[in-house]
C-alpha cells in the first residue's frame, strides 16, 4: 500500500483549534500562515517531515467488548474535562476495535528525505467509535478515538508524538515472538534416539536358550 492516509490527522487539527476557542471563546481564530513553516534540520535528525508513503501494509482487527463506564470516563477525561464540556465524545457502544499490523516500509515523501531510506513499523492500537460534538459543528459526527498505540520502532514513536500528537508508546510484541517460537519448535527436526547398548553380563540359560543377564 502506498500513500497511506494518516488516520485522525484532520480531526486532531480541528480539535486543537476547538479546544483553544473553548478555553477562550472571545479570542478570534488565528489567521492562517501564508505558507507552511520551513522544516528545520540541524543535524539531530529523528523525525523526518511528512507526508509519508507506507508500503507493504497489512492490518488485522477485531471487535472486543469493554467496560462501557470506563470507556466513557476515558473520553470525558480526554475531551470534556479540559474543555469545560465544549468538546464531548460519546462512545457509540461498549465495543472497541483492536488492531494489529505491520507496515513493511515507511518513507518520507519530502525531498531529500525520500532518498534516505525508511523504517518498518509493527503496531497495535485501540480504536473507540464515538459521536463527537465541538463548537465548530451544530450536530454530532462520527469519529474514531485512538487512545493507545503501541509499537517497537523508536523513529516511528518520535515521529508520531512530535509531528502529529499521536499517543504512541514503545512496546515489544511478545505475542509475535512467542508465536514465532512455537512455529520454530514445531518445524525443528527431531533427532532420532539411539537404541541403548545391550547390557553386558555373564551368560546363562533361559528356557533352554542361551542368553546374557
Amino acid at each position: 500500500m502506498t500513500g497511506l492516509p494518516i488516520p485522525g490527522l484532520g480531526l486532531a487539527r480541528s480539535l486543537v483549534g476547538a479546544i483553544g476557542r473553548a478555553v477562550d471563546p472571545q479570542s478570534p481564530p488565528p489567521a492562517p500562515p501564508p505558507a507552511a513553516p520551513k522544516y528545520v534540520d540541524y543535524g539531530s535528525l529523528m523525525t523526518p517531515p511528512a507526508p509519508f508513503h507506507s508500503f507493504n501494509t497489512k492490518l488485522w482487527g477485531f471487535w472486543a467488548e469493554g467496560d462501557e463506564g470506563r470507556i466513557q470516563q476515558l473520553c470525558d477525561k480526554v475531551f470534556k474535562a479540559p474543555t469545560a464540556g465544549a468538546v464531548r465524545a460519546r462512545p457509540l457502544s461498549r465495543f472497541v476495535m483492536l488492531t494489529w499490523g505491520d507496515i513493511g516500509r515507511v518513507v518520507s515523501a519530502t525531498p531529500p528525505y525520500d532518498k534516505r531510506g525508511g523504517v518498518r513499523e509493527p503496531q497495535v492500537a485501540v480504536w473507540i467509535p464515538v459521536a463527537l460534538r465541538d463548537p465548530t459543528s451544530s450536530h454530532d459526527r462520527f469519529a474514531m478515538c485512538i487512545p493507545f498505540i503501541w509499537l517497537d520502532n523508536p523513529m516511528s514513536l518520535a515521529d508520531g508524538r512530535e509531528l502529529f500528537g499521536y499517543p504512541k508508546s514503545c512496546r515489544r510484541r511478545d505475542s509475535e515472538t512467542l508465536e514465532a517460537r512455537r512455529v520454530r519448535a514445531q518445524l525443528r527436526p527431531r533427532r532420532a534416539r539411539r537404541a541403548p547398548p545391550p547390557a553386558r553380563g555373564r551368560a546363562g540359560r533361559l528356557g533352554g536358550r542361551r542368553c546374557r543377564g
